[in-house]
């Protein structure tokens, strides 16, 4: 009996190991997919994907320059692929503010909300905030807020492009680990007959 026990330990992780295999080539070979659904505030000139887990808005119209502000929305839809399902999102806008100018983003995804702003000074650059979706569904219908605000005459801001980045992970399969355990269990007491 006790020879048996590390043939058992081995074969468990000869199967654990082709198990992860599997799951990392399926996973690498798949793809996130976005509908764009329309927008109010912003000319969307062009949309499309990025990789194989972004999508990017195009935005060209979208700055403010002088005291006021300026508000918009994108809607549109993603998806994981099937047996998957989404786990965080990257809001990414390119564009800049200077003079005080803020920029605002949310992204509502269904409880989970993802955000992101800037303010400067100087000229800068826009940076990116990721938020990990705590409902980890396999599809959002999203409605993003961008919004501007400048408080000086010498203020500006700027979005010309909006990109958003999804991270997705398979969803675990019960039956399969009910069918791992049978076959376990069967080959167990195919040895302890034998």
């Amino acid at each position: 009996m006790l020879r048996v026990i590390p043939g058992i330990i081995m074969l468990l992780k000869k199967l654990l190991a082709v198990w992860m295999m599997l799951v990392a080539l399926v996973a690498s070979s798949q793809a996130i997919s976005f509908t764009f659904v329309g927008s109010t505030g912003a000319n969307v000139t062009s949309s499309g994907s990025l990789g194989a887990n972004g999508y990017f808005f195009q935005i060209p119209t979208y700055f403010l320059i002088g005291v006021g502000s300026k508000s918009a929305s994108i809607s549109y839809t993603v998806s994981a692929d099937a047996g998957h399902r989404l786990t965080s999102v990257t809001l990414d806008p390119n564009g800049t503010v200077q003079a005080n100018s803020a920029v605002s983003i949310s992204a509502a995804h269904s409880s989970d909300v993802a955000t992101y702003s800037d303010t400067s000074v100087a000229l800068a650059q826009l940076g990116d905030s990721t938020t990990s979706l705590l409902t980890q569904q396999s599809s959002y219908s999203v409605t993003m807020n961008l919004s501007i605000v400048n408080p000086e005459a010498d203020s500006i801001g700027k979005v010309s492009i909006m990109q958003v980045f999804y991270t997705q992970e398979p969803v675990p399969e019960p039956a399969t680990m009910i069918g791992l355990a049978a076959g376990l269990a069967a080959f167990l007491a195919k040895k302890k007959r034998g």
